[in-house]
């Protein structure tokens, strides 16, 4: 597997599951609610931005991925931003394809 990122190249898989989760950095499982991530966009858009990375759990840090919640639940979190947040903080989302071989 040697996924990672287009936008920062930084951001390969091993760097997801290993960093430590800072005030730049955090990840999170697909299972989390879409609203409990409101606070945490919010902290990063007051601060100087950051990345949250959805689909690997908190704290055994295990490669979940986020196809099986659905569309729309991927779609909720996508726009959670723009829905939950105000005013809207400016952010990107990318989604990494990764395969487990």
């Amino acid at each position: 597997m040697d996924a990672g990122s287009k936008i920062n190249s930084l951001l390969t898989l091993e760097y997801m599951q290993r960093e430590h989760e800072n005030k730049y950095f955090d990840r999170k499982s697909a299972r989390i609610r879409v609203a409990e991530l409101a606070p945490l966009i919010s902290a990063f858009a007051n601060a100087d931005g950051g990345t949250i990375v959805l689909g690997i759990s908190d704290k055994k840090r295990t490669l979940e991925g986020i196809n099986s919640i659905g569309e729309e639940r991927i779609n909720d979190f996508i726009n959670a931003p723009k829905d939950l947040c105000k005013p809207m903080p400016r952010y990107q989302e990318e989604y990494v394809d990764i395969t487990n071989d």
